[in-house]
């Protein structure tokens, strides 16, 4: 027959509940909740078990996820300055081994801007245009994006795409003057001056006052008067 020691019995559950209250009447907890506390016990226990691994879990997986963007970015580093031969391979093994991470993204980008330098503009606009649904339009980069797919199918002779573009990049901060510029500068190739010469007005009226805007300002009302030069001969 085995004998309970003092050291068992102090440390059995029913002495460390009464410690726990009297720990917790230490620091004026309402009794109320003493109470709650002691009928829930056990299950109070395993959500402290189950939060603790959460916890653990999350910081490996963010340690873990921190060392994928570094790689990435180095390896995407390196892809940047491969010869041109071999920097279309490079910059895909980024986007299979790095997906996820920022590295993956610019690799996208940089796959689009590598079919534009190659003249193949229909994949690029493609790839510009998969980047793009991929980014939430407050996302820095979206206006970067819209410009890159404007400019793909402008090269792509897909003109009614790069006017769409262009138009929605009227309403972005810092490329307000692309968009306009652009989108006048497609309707003066398709000999549509005095629709261009409206488009660069607006661009004159929505600058107005703005310090920020006043050399492109400037710059828009120096094409205006080459536009009307045009119109009037």
């Amino acid at each position: 027959m085995s004998i309970e020691s003092a050291y068992n019995k102090r440390l059995g559950p029913e002495a460390t509940i009464d410690k726990v209250e009297a720990v917790l009447e230490h620091i004026n907890v309402p009794q109320p909740a003493i109470q709650y506390i002691s009928r829930n016990s056990r299950v109070i226990k395993w959500l402290l078990i189950l939060l603790a691994i959460f916890v653990v879990s999350f910081s490996l997986w963010r340690s873990s996820h921190q060392k994928q963007i570094q790689n990435g970015a180095s390896a995407l580093a390196v892809a940047i300055s491969d010869p041109q031969e071999q920097r279309q391979a490079s910059l895909e093994k980024i986007v299979e081994e790095y997906d996820s991470t920022p590295a993956a993204t610019w690799a996208k980008v940089e796959l689009a801007r590598f079919a534009m330098t190659q003249g193949n503009f229909k994949d690029a606009a493609d790839r510009f245009g998969a980047i793009r649904g991929e980014t939430s339009e407050s996302n820095p980069l979206y206006g970067l994006l819209l410009y890159g797919n404007a400019q793909a199918l402008e090269g792509a002779k897909d003109f009614v795409g790069a006017i769409a573009l262009y138009h929605e990049l009227q309403n972005i901060a810092g490329y307000k003057f692309i968009g306009f510029y652009g989108e006048g500068r497609i309707l003066e190739e398709q000999s549509q001056a005095e629709r261009a010469l409206a488009i660069y007005n607006d661009y004159v009226i929505t600058a107005g006052d703005d310090p920020n805007m006043a050399q492109n300002k400037l710059l828009m009302q120096s094409r205006i008067e080459q536009v009307k030069a045009v119109i009037t001969k």
